[in-house]
């Protein structure tokens, strides 16, 4: 006879599952999801740690006597991703990808990494998503104006640019060049000022830029790295953030190095991916720009947008309880 629980739920990693075992017969055996554990000789007590994935598991227990009979149970263990209790509001990204230039060279991955960021933020993430393909300079500036128009103070905003940037080395200021850019007209380009603008009059409390260009670190100050715990989130939920996260400094970056994505975009998405609760920008940042630096001739940086409006918070890329 085998005494536990019959469910559990948790948001760790591991539970601990206790029970009792006993037989008229002397027990050879407890094992808890395939594991022998000891048993109290006793009492027939007995109890284990065991790993959990996300979602419903079904962890076995079983005991075996000295005549060979066995008996088991099964414990249903739901885990369920730790996610504070805080009104995070509602996510949109507008996520923009450009290959095709006109008078530019061509991009390889660009696209596919805009389309991958957007089913991944759409999917795991519940954004409201604004993919944009190969969009002229008016098609951006008409879309950050629609948003202006329509978000309001609870809502977050991401947005991801994957295509060409450039610099003016006089001014140091960078531009992003839209699919019918010309290096020789500055009208077509959209400009961190422009950019910073559009950010500053949004209502959206938590907005974020993700620029995998060449030249993007113009956007950044400086890179901080906070304490992070339980009350560290709650605090950066309720402040106003302008953030960016960009693929390099400055300086030209990679289009390739992931496979089918350009190496930041790879690495990009692979933390979206593998995150289990409550992913704050900078964490973001700690676990793309490692694997970067290591493969390819960039530095990815993240800091506060200058005079956009940051008041001291982050964005935060919160999973779907499902």
């Amino acid at each position: 006879m085998i005494q536990t629980v019959e469910a559990a739920t948790t948001k760790g990693k591991t539970v601990r599952i206790a029970g009792v075992a006993r037989d008229d017969v002397k027990l050879a055996r407890v094992e808890v999801a395939g594991r022998r554990v000891d048993v109290d000789g006793g009492t027939g007590r007995f109890s284990a740690v065991v790993p959990i994935a996300l979602g419903r598991n079904r962890v076995a227990v079983t005991a075996m006597d000295a005549s060979g009979n066995k008996a088991e149970r099964i414990v249903l263990v739901t885990r369920k991703r730790d996610i504070p209790e805080i009104e995070f509001g509602t996510y949109h990204a507008v996520v923009i990808g450009i290959n095709d230039y006109a008078s530019l060279p061509k991009l390889q991955t660009a696209i596919a990494d805009a389309r991958a960021v957007a089913a991944t933020l759409e999917n795991e993430y519940g954004y409201t998503i604004h993919l944009m393909e190969n969009p002229t300079r008016a098609d951006i500036i008409d879309k950050l104006d629609e948003l202006r128009e329509t978000l309001v103070e609870a809502d977050n905003l991401l947005i991801y640019y994957a295509g060409h940037g450039w610099l003016d080395e006089q001014s140091g200021r960078g531009y992003w060049m839209p699919v019918n850019a010309r290096n020789d007209r500055r009208s077509r380009w959209v400009s961190n000022a422009t950019l910073t603008d559009a950010l500053q009059a949004l209502h959206a409390k938590h907005v974020m830029v993700v620029a995998d260009s060449c030249y993007s670190g113009t956007l950044t100050r400086s890179v901080k790295v906070p304490e992070r715990n339980k009350a560290y989130i709650e605090r950066i939920a309720e402040k106003r953030a302008r953030v960016v996260l960009s693929s390099g400094g400055l300086e030209p970056v990679a289009d390739s190095g992931g496979g089918k994505h350009s190496v930041f975009a790879a690495q990009f998405l692979k933390a979206l991916r593998t995150n289990e609760g409550v992913l704050d920008g900078t964490q973001m940042f700690e676990r793309v720009r490692q694997t970067v630096v290591l493969n390819a001739d960039q530095t990815p940086e993240y800091s506060d947008i200058r005079k956009a409006g940051h008041e001291g918070g982050d964005f935060l890329f919160v999973r779907k309880d499902e």
